[in-house]
């Protein structure tokens, strides 16, 4: 208990938020929290600093541990060298700085508080709202000040109040008190000790504690610091000062600066203040010039009177209504009338959203907003309301009317009509309509005057003329009179907002939901370089399957089952996301991975810079590609295309169990993807057309581009980079090498480059838009395979993909046909990332193993031929002219069979088939079935 009170509640709870922060960090690198090392501690002070934290933070932080933690490796953490000097490196590299730069000027709150009503024709709330402010800009101290003085420590002495405050303050020393004096001010509007004389009389029936504020409220408990805050926030906004930069704190900053700027001496601001005459606290952090003791709070109340509509800091744009001076930007306590949500909030809700939420354009928001404006709106049941009019320029109340406000002339209505529907807020404008109305009794009677603020005065006007100009209903004054009766001033919008719910989901059945959410294992995507990328649920589970599990372990709760929808929503705000089975992923990630989860803390390091190098060459690689495509897109003469085969295509596509263990008829589709216009040319064939070698990819890309380009001129160039995935049987090969060389020979490029994707990271364009014909497939019925084409022509119908269909006579041996060119000695397709080959060094080919620009280019020359004894083939050196004298010639003269077995299940799907679908698999069958009769096999089907 002694050691308890060592430090203040204040500090275990800071102490405990360090300590907490400490052991979660220890168990991410498998560290025991209760015995750690210098090294670890100096991690964590590291990873403070990663995160942003300044220089107090991670003092603080140190000083949490050192408290709770002991002596470490024999020295105390605070007195080891190397902590020492690195928090000295911290303290240059960011600096203790000014919480504001600038402060708002106390005589804007002050000016606030002289046009308004004197304290006996205050509510409790205005009342309270008056001395908070006034105290804090009086005496220069804390909120925490305020919230403990009691009543006994108050004392009169002649002109003045002393305050001596018996509890511990932050600011004061042990076994010394602190004091605080206001003094008798001839502004009774502004005198700190005529409120507070009058506050403590008004609240003596009602209080229930001895300390000085109480709550406005019944039962008048003693007011807490957050309380405390607030009001001093609200005053603040009533004032029209920025509460979205200026806290509640900023009250010590505008005092404090004002006294200094008044020239009241350095030592009774220290003094009033509660500094210490040696601090530097003020000039360091409160960043204004350094006025006698009892002399403070006059010095501030004797200040410069400050015009109407004056800002409040340098750069803030205010809104002048009567005499609250409203700041658009502070005011928003709904954001875009009603849909309040903060900053964080958006973030929140938008993280990881493909449609990220935009607030404005909801039907409702903008409804509201047209209505707050008093412009014409729809309804949600789409009635068309109708705008507010212009007030009328005549005199709308009796001739017996005599007050000034009624005789303003109709350009003057029309100028506060048009200031109060420019606010487009409700709760501005009622606040606003508020500040223009003063309550009164009379006898036994709550009467009500109206004001017009017309060139910095208020005119008295009937209720009539004040309807009139602001084009609001009796009902909307009622209300607010209601409200003004029960002590507000910032009137808040309160639709929706009651807790007369009787069917209210409780915080309990929130708060058990969200847990049972979070104890499902999470994990995050192997391809992430970030350690706090997006986290992923197992692709097995999903919400419904989540909600369920999540019903049954409470079967004495049936009216849960009810509640799948605030379980969803609950799952919504996690930002969990279910994660999509996994298939193709990458072998040195899942190698990596593994051995990440079973090495020691010491073996991690260089295992995690092996994940990082292989995360930054796939990085890289996909960077590349998007530069390719734009200067593609820049320069016609540079041409960069993606090639890709999608998975086997199936037919005919039937439901039943038993075609899950049948061989069916395989159809492929190649995708050329042309970057410079983002268009893909989708090629297609069946397995009776041609196999998916290299000589069918070869072959139809060969012809694709042959077909779209025309030779070039003399003295033209024209560059074809290729981007693929390391399929060593279709492009990464030594054929498919001497194929794009091949079209250099036809004079159709000058010049061409091969580059690979990382093997595992190879998400191409054209896998983009298989996605869609895979999505487009889950919707069709495809019996015959040229019904493929359709659903391929069907996948985007924004912009129609182009479907070639093969045929045999463009299908050519290309590997036959290269066989002849010598590979280059050393040379090694398959390890490379980049090849190059220009028609002005037909000599050599350069390789790159990486994306870099400015990496070094390794060439090889073409060497000699030589003699290939066993197919006695004489191979020839490389050369322009021998590879335009190729040859290309066809693989396919007739169909290619299928296989028996797959001939026999193809007879068992037949009888489910009719129409056109059952013809052509009974003519496939009757045509690849050499030893069968047609009529026979008809007749067995």
């Amino acid at each position: 208990k002694i050691l308890h009170a060592s430090c203040s509640s204040g500090t275990w709870k800071q102490y405990q938020s360090v300590y907490n922060s400490f052991t979660k960090f220890c168990e991410s690198v498998n560290q025991n929290p209760l015995q750690p090392n210098i090294e670890t501690i100096l991690q964590y002070l590291t990873h403070l600093f990663d995160t942003g934290k300044g220089y107090i933070s991670i003092n603080s932080a140190r000083s949490a541990l050192s408290t709770l933690l002991g002596p470490v490796e024999g020295n105390t953490i605070g007195n080891n060298p190397i902590v020492v000097r690195f928090l000295k490196g911290v303290s240059r590299l960011r600096p203790p700085t000014p919480k504001y730069k600038t402060t708002w000027d106390s005589d804007i709150v002050l000016n606030f508080i002289d046009k308004s009503e004197s304290n006996e024709n205050l509510s409790l709330t205005q009342l309270t709202l008056k001395l908070v402010a006034l105290m804090l800009l009086c005496s220069g101290h804390r909120i925490q000040t305020l919230n403990n003085i009691k009543l006994h420590e108050i004392k009169e002495n002649g002109d003045e109040l002393v305050i001596n405050i018996e509890n511990r303050l932050k600011t004061s020393k042990a076994g010394v008190g602190t004091t605080i004096r206001f003094r008798l001010f001839h502004n009774r509007k502004l005198c700190v000790v005529t409120c507070l004389k009058y506050y403590i009389e008004k609240t003596k029936a009602l209080r229930q504690s001895e300390y000085l504020l109480v709550q406005c409220k019944a039962p008048h408990q003693r007011a807490s610091c957050q309380t405390i805050s607030r009001w001093a926030k609200e005053t603040l906004i009533l004032a029209g000062v920025n509460t979205e930069i200026f806290s509640a704190h900023s009250y010590r900053h505008a005092s404090t600066s004002k006294a200094a700027q008044l020239g009241v001496s350095l030592d009774t601001i220290y003094k009033s203040a509660g500094w210490s005459e040696h601090s530097r606290v003020f000039q360091k952090f409160y960043n204004r010039p350094m006025c006698s003791e009892t002399g403070y709070s006059n010095a501030i109340l004797t200040r410069k009177p400050l015009e109407v509509g004056s800002v409040a800091t340098s750069g803030d744009n205010s809104l002048y209504t009567s005499n609250v001076n409203l700041t658009v930007s502070l005011t928003k306590m709904e954001l875009n009338n009603g849909a309040f949500i903060s900053a964080a909030k958006f973030v929140s809700m938008n993280i990881q959203r493909k449609r990220p939420i935009h607030v404005n354009d909801w039907r409702d928001v903008k409804a509201k907003t047209l209505r707050n404006s008093g412009q014409p709106y729809q309804s949600r049941d789409g009635t068309h309301r109708d705008g507010k009019h212009l007030p009328s320029n005549d005199k709308v109340c009796g001739g017996r009317c005599d007050l000034d406000g009624c005789k303003v002339d109709g350009e003057t209505k029309s100028t506060l009509f048009t200031k109060y529907y420019e606010m487009a807020n409700l709760e501005l404008q009622h606040t606003y309509l508020a500040s223009n109305m003063q309550r009164f009794q009379q006898g036994n009677r709550n009467r009500c005057r109206y004001f017009l603020p017309v060139g910095g005065e208020r005119f008295e006007c009937c209720q009539k003329t004040f309807l009139n100009v602001y084009r609001v209903t009796a009902r909307v004054i009622d209300t607010l009179n209601r409200k003004m009766l029960g002590g507000d001033i910032c009137i808040r919008d309160g639709r929706g907002k009651h807790h007369n719910r009787p069917r209210k989901n409780s915080q309990e059945l929130k708060q058990e939901m969200l847990e049972h959410i979070q104890s499902y294992p999470t994990y995050e995507t192997h391809y992430a370089r970030e350690s706090h990328g997006p986290v992923y649920l197992s692709s097995e589970l999903s919400v419904t399957k989540m909600f369920q599990q999540f019903c049954a372990e409470r079967p004495a709760n049936p009216e849960y089952l009810k509640k799948m929808g605030l379980y969803s929503n609950i799952f919504r705000k996690t930002g969990l996301k279910i994660g999509q089975p996994k298939s193709d992923t990458c072998k040195t990630c899942d190698l990596i991975r593994v051995k990440l989860s079973t090495a020691r803390i010491d073996d991690k390091a260089p295992i995690e810079a092996e994940q990082q190098l292989h995360h930054s060459r796939a990085e890289a690689a996909y960077a590349a590609l998007r530069e390719d495509a734009q200067r593609s897109r820049d320069n016609p003469a540079y041409v960069t295309i993606c090639v890709d085969m999608e998975q086997t295509l199936f037919s005919p596509k039937l439901t039943h169990g038993e075609m899950f263990y049948l061989r069916q008829f395989a159809s492929i589709n190649y995708c050329i993807y042309y970057a410079a216009t983002e268009t893909a040319n989708m090629i297609f064939w069946n397995e009776t057309d041609a196999h998916r070698g290299v000589d069918e990819v070869a072959s139809v890309i060969i012809k694709s581009l042959l077909d779209k380009f025309r030779q070039l001129e003399p003295g033209q160039e024209r560059t074809l980079v290729c981007w693929s995935d390391r399929c060593k049987g279709q492009t990464n090969n030594w054929p498919f090498v001497c194929s794009l060389l091949y079209l250099v020979s036809r004079n159709i490029f000058t010049r061409v480059e091969q580059k690979f994707l990382v093997s595992g990271h190879s998400f191409l364009p054209c896998d983009r838009l298989f996605g869609l014909i895979e999505l487009r497939k889950q919707d069709c019925k495809v019996i015959i395979p040229d019904e493929w084409c359709d659903v391929i022509l069907s996948a985007q119908p924004s912009k129609p993909f182009q479907v070639t269909r093969v045929v045999q006579e463009n299908i050519w041996n290309v590997k036959q046909a290269f066989d002849a060119i010598k590979k280059p000695q050393n040379l090694k397709v398959t390890e490379m990332a980049w090849l190059r080959f220009d028609c002005h060094s037909p000599e050599e080919i350069c390789i790159r193993s990486n994306h870099t620009e400015n990496a070094e280019w390794i060439s090889h020359a073409f060497s000699a031929p030589y003699q290939v004894g066993v197919r006695h083939a004489r191979r020839i050196r490389f050369s322009l002219a021998a590879m335009n004298d190729i040859r290309l010639e066809r693989k396919y003269f007739v169909p290619i069979p299928l296989s028996h077995e797959k001939l026999s299940d193809i007879r068992k799907m037949i009888p489910y088939l009719e129409g056109e679908g059952k013809a052509f698999f009974l003519n496939l069958v009757a045509e690849n079935d050499e030893d069968g009769d047609r009529d026979a096999i008809f007749d067995e089907v």
